[in-house]
């Protein structure tokens, strides 16, 4: 383990990328009918710090920051709309039970994004396609296919920064307006599409996706992937019961009052 990395990142990188994939779908789904704020907001808490545990604060800190904006209009959006009663703020009349609504729905959409941080962060795209293929019984064709998809995917991030850098070398102002970052998307795009065919080339001149073929299986599951499937489990369901019994667990009605 390298310095400074998460005290479980190691034990969790080692899991299968499939069965991952699979709770992360599960928990997902099984979040979705749920609309009070204290079962959402407990479940996200519960979700961050796994995340804290398995990935670098910083990297979770940033994915927060991207998803600031978008939650936060879900909460204004919320309180300013939905009838009931309500404060005045600022001249502004606040709904209580928008404010509620928007919590929840906000605290679930964080709960899904730190999911998906949590599982890709941890996951190596290779094994993960080879698990998806022995587990799920994805086709060899599509496999590699999203192999390659994700290997291209991983390098847009720097493939914008030389195109930025070099549109500045050009262009004193090349950072700066609309139409400048028009033509870096478009550079952007031509560029990814000349890779994604040089990579679709490659993999036809190995003949992949022309027959049968071999490879190596997935590693069988370990007694830590089950463990995995209890922990998350257990955790769900104990939030979930706790709002049963306390009374504040709601369902989708609750969204219209």
């Amino acid at each position: 383990m390298s310095v400074g990395a998460p005290p479980l990142a190691a034990w969790l990188r080692s899991r299968d990328p499939a069965l991952k994939l699979g709770l992360a779908l599960a928990v997902s789904t099984a979040v979705l009918p749920l609309s009070d704020p204290v079962t959402t907001s407990s479940l996200y808490l519960l979700a961050v710090a796994a995340a804290l545990l398995t990935v670098p604060a910083r990297v979770v800190a940033q994915a927060h920051a991207a998803f600031a904006p978008f939650v936060l209009g879900i909460v204004v959006v919320n309180v300013l709309t939905r009838p009931g009663p309500s404060w005045s703020v600022a001249g502004l009349d606040v709904s209580r039970h928008g404010l509620a609504v928007g919590v929840a729905l906000a605290a679930r959409a964080l709960l899904i994004a730190t999911i998906a941080l949590t599982v890709t962060r941890t996951s190596d795209p290779a094994a993960t396609i080879l698990s998806l293929r022995d587990r799920a019984r994805l086709p060899a064709e599509a496999a590699y296919a999203l192999l390659a998809a994700s290997r291209v995917l991983a390098g847009l991030p720097t493939l914008w920064r030389d195109v930025r850098t070099a549109q500045a070398a050009r262009l004193p102002s090349g950072r700066r307006g609309v139409r400048a970052l028009g033509h870096a998307a478009f550079t952007l795009l031509v560029t990814s599409l000349r890779r994604s065919e040089r990579m679709a080339i490659s993999l036809q001149t190995r003949g992949l996706g022309t027959g049968p073929g071999t490879a190596a299986p997935a590693p069988p599951l370990t007694a830590g992937d089950r463990w995995l499937v209890v922990v998350v489990l257990l955790a769900g369901a104990s939030v979930v019961v706790a709002g049963a019994l306390g009374g504040w667990l709601r369902g989708p009605g609750y969204l219209t009052g």
